[in-house]
């Protein structure tokens, strides 16, 4: 059911009527010996029957008739007479009884009359008790009640909230400005989330800002693996020999002894079956030998800072590479506030696969602090274990 805010439904009195007052509705007031109750809020004019502003509840009486009424000293003067209680009784036996007969029938006279006199005044006043006029003011001890049909007729307010149910509703003027507000009809509906990823599941990805460009590298499974040479001869041998082949074949000489000599020397020099190896023009001139590759310096990658890789991500061998700490899952909350500090770290995985499974041991550490802070953990297939630090070892 909808309330409505009807607010004052009872008069109240407010003494006499006082003109440098302001008056509201249902205010009540006196002047001029009649009551009279405000209509309309704000009222300053004078109260009147004809005001559209005040409605008369009770009207000034009319000075009563006292023609039908005595004053005291109307009244006889009973001082002559005694009350029966002040009449003595008269022995028999000292009175005549004709004496006895007067005096009694003179008392009862005197009580008959007394009795009819005070009847006659019971409900009579002296004059000057009598005002010669009367104002509604001037009675005292008056009622605080109105003739009924000055009483004005009660409203109808079965459609009406009374005040103890408006007790949680405030008045409009007390409403706060919702001007800058939307209401909940205008306000779009909540975009469906539940196919995306949060920022928290994206912590081991990074931007694509920041993957380098690898279109000028190979995998590692096209690079081909180095070739043997240990069994190959030299450049110079195969010339030498091939010289002394072609100058037996000039001169032409058929001396068994040379040509058996020439044939020992080429056996001596073990030239091996070339027919299962490549050219050496077939060879990658960019193929380094095992003892370039010795002493060659590791290259770290830092195209993954943001990402924390899994041990089986990893090929079998070694692995630098320049990481995020706060992407690697380190706490350090619990040590001292010297070793919290550091936020770039050189990472080292050793990856070997043991009869099907990638076993992998890997250590962080902190570049940019002031103590040398290194982290370690060991990791199989999917999963690593929690880190441990140690604040002096070296790798």
């Amino acid at each position: 059911m909808t309330k409505q805010i009807i607010g004052r439904v009872m008069m109240a009195f407010k003494g006499n009527y006082d003109s440098t007052k302001q008056y509201d509705f249902l205010d009540t007031v006196a002047y001029d010996g009649s009551g009279y109750v405000c209509l309309a809020n704000g009222t300053t004019v004078q109260p009147s029957e004809s005001s559209n502003n005040w409605q008369l509840i009770a009207k000034k009486g009319d000075t009563p008739d006292t023609s039908t009424f005595a004053l005291k000293s109307e009244l006889p003067d009973l001082t002559a007479y005694a009350k029966k209680s002040e009449i003595p009784t008269v022995p028999t036996d000292l009175v005549h009884s004709a004496e006895l007969k007067a005096v009694t029938d003179i008392a009862n006279e005197a009580k008959g009359q007394a009795q009819n006199n005070s009847e006659a005044l019971a409900n009579k006043a002296e004059k000057s008790e009598i005002p010669t006029s009367m104002s509604w003011e001037s009675i005292t001890n008056k009622p605080a009640l109105a003739k009924l049909n000055d009483i004005p007729k009660t409203p109808d307010l079965s459609g009406y909230a009374t005040i103890a149910s408006l007790i949680d509703y405030v008045k409009k003027t007390e409403l706060p400005d919702f001007t800058q507000f939307a209401m909940k009809k205008d306000i779009p509906s909540a975009v469906d989330l539940s196919s995306y990823a949060t920022i928290s599941s994206l912590s081991a990805y990074a931007k694509k800002t920041d993957i380098p460009d690898t279109s000028a590298f190979a995998l590692k499974s096209d690079i081909p693996d180095p070739i043997d040479t240990s069994n190959f001869a030299t450049k110079s041998e195969v010339q030498t020999a091939q010289s002394t082949a072609d100058n037996a074949y000039k001169i032409g000489r058929n001396d068994a002894t040379l040509i058996k000599q020439l044939s020992n020397q080429v056996d001596a020099i073990k030239i091996p079956d070339l027919s299962g190896y490549a050219k050496t023009s077939d060879i990658p001139t960019d193929v380094v030998t095992h003892a370039e590759l010795a002493n060659a310096t590791p290259k770290i990658d830092a195209s993954l800072k943001y990402m924390s890789k899994k041990p089986s991500d990893y090929t079998d061998g070694i692995f630098y590479e320049e990481k995020y700490i706060s992407t690697m899952g380190i706490d350090r909350s619990s040590l001292d506030s010297s070793a919290q500090a550091g936020t770039y770290g050189l990472v080292t995985t050793k990856v070997m696969t043991i009869n099907g499974t990638k076993y992998a041991r890997q250590q962080c550490e902190v570049l940019d602090s002031q103590r040398p802070i290194t982290f370690l953990r060991n990791g199989y297939s999917n999963g690593w274990s929690s880190w441990e630090v140690n604040t002096t070892l070296a790798f």
